[in-house]
């Protein structure tokens, strides 16, 4: 995990990043370097969303082909070898070579794929537990599954959301060549026409503008709705996310997706008896949404000062009957099995949200291409239609 700090070294003020495991592992770091902290705060690069992350369905079919040939009892460099030959994305199988040379010169996996960060934390932290523990291979196992599920929803919740885009995009696009390949052509018989109505006015206007201004206003567009995405990504991306979660439907289905991988990756790791810091830090790192985030570095802060999980869960990310599991189990120590009940609850209610999400957005869509058939007809073909009928009366 990186860090930002503020330091003084002798007169000397420094802002610098370091890597650590923890808060205090950079504080003492910092220290036996004879560095006096003042400020240490998570660092994040605002523009990650830039950087391309490795496919989830390459990462499910590379863990699980190895989770196979390991229970084979095929030797660890003889499969890594064979699971490298299978995977067909380019980026994704250069890294793994890159890893196999390292694994071949004696590094463990998870130390490699640790130093490598195009590898999300979680699976380092996986891996190492399995080797550690002799269990790699269902290790391997676990994070086919874990990416499979999430793969799955993400899918469905892209596809939902990308249909409406789709059919705007369309819309838009015959909506432009009525007005610049087609209107122009028949103008002088609209305009002949004593019955203009409101969306014949609509569709001259629209024509002469685009006939005037062309492909700049769409250019225009694009490029607002690309500041936006930018902005929203980095300078007032706490402020989006707060937002976002606020919005009716929208913001229920990703919170409970988020919900969903911080109770996975939670169970996974704590049934391998790693430390309840480590484990927030792992997911930290897994959860973009900076309101989760905020909510997590509370629960870490509170997890050091002996506080209990219970005590720090936001009422308004999770459910009163998750953080009852929280506090049942911190007081009885069975937490797992509960837990992996609730998981099993919440997925279900999220993949029953995209599939109301997908239901409700289907006729949205097919509406707003009804529509503009309306405008098209009421404006082109009613006055074309009065027209004659004038010249037949």
């Amino acid at each position: 995990m990186k860090f930002k700090y503020t330091a003084k070294k002798g007169t000397k003020t420094i802002v610098n990043i370091i890597e650590g495991e923890t808060r205090e592992d950079v504080y003492m770091e910092l220290r036996s370097r004879g560095v006096f902290p003042i400020t240490l705060q998570p660092y994040r690069d605002n523009f990650t969303f830039l950087k391309r992350k490795l496919p989830n369905k390459e990462m499910v079919f590379f863990f699980e082909n190895m989770c196979t040939l390991l229970h084979s009892g095929i030797p660890i460099s003889d499969a890594f070898e064979i699971g490298i030959d299978q995977i067909r994305h380019k980026r994704f199988k250069k890294l793994l070579e890159e890893v196999y040379v390292e694994v071949s010169k004696g590094f463990s996996l998870s130390e490699v794929m640790k130093e490598r960060k195009e590898f999300p934390p979680l699976v380092s932290a996986i891996l190492k537990i399995g080797e550690e523990s002799g269990t790699l291979t269902t290790s391997l196992k676990h994070l086919g599954t874990f990416y499979a599920n999430q793969d799955k929803v993400s899918q469905k919740i892209k596809g939902a959301i990308a249909y409406p885009f789709f059919t705007l995009f369309v819309a838009l696009g015959i909506a432009y060549y009525i007005s610049v390949g087609v209107l122009p052509k028949i103008m002088f018989l609209i305009q002949e026409s004593t019955n203009m109505n409101i969306f014949t006015r609509i569709l001259i206007a629209s024509s002469e503008f685009f006939g005037k201004y062309k492909l700049l206003p769409i250019i225009g567009l694009a490029w607002i709705v690309l500041g936006a995405v930018v902005l929203t990504q980095t300078v007032f991306k706490k402020q989006a996310d707060y937002l976002i979660l606020q919005i009716p439907f929208i913001g229920t289905l990703l919170k409970r997706n988020m919900v969903v991988q911080f109770i996975t990756t939670f169970i996974i790791l704590h049934s391998a008896e790693m430390p309840l810091v480590n484990i927030i830090d792992v997911i930290k790192d897994l959860l973009l949404n900076e309101a989760f985030r905020e909510n997590l570095e509370k629960i870490q802060t509170g997890v050091v000062r002996g506080e209990s999980i219970s005590e720090q869960l936001s009422p308004q990310l999770f459910d009163r009957a998750i953080i009852s599991i929280f506090r049942v189990g911190e007081t009885t120590g069975e937490m797992i099995e509960p837990l992996r009940n609730a998981a099993a609850y919440v997925n279900g209610e999220l993949e029953s949200s995209v599939k109301r999400l997908t239901d409700m957005i289907m006729p949205f869509s097919i509406l707003i291409l009804g529509l503009l058939v309306m405008v098209l007809i009421l404006g082109i073909m009613a006055p074309i239609f009065s027209m004659y009928q004038n010249m037949n009366g």
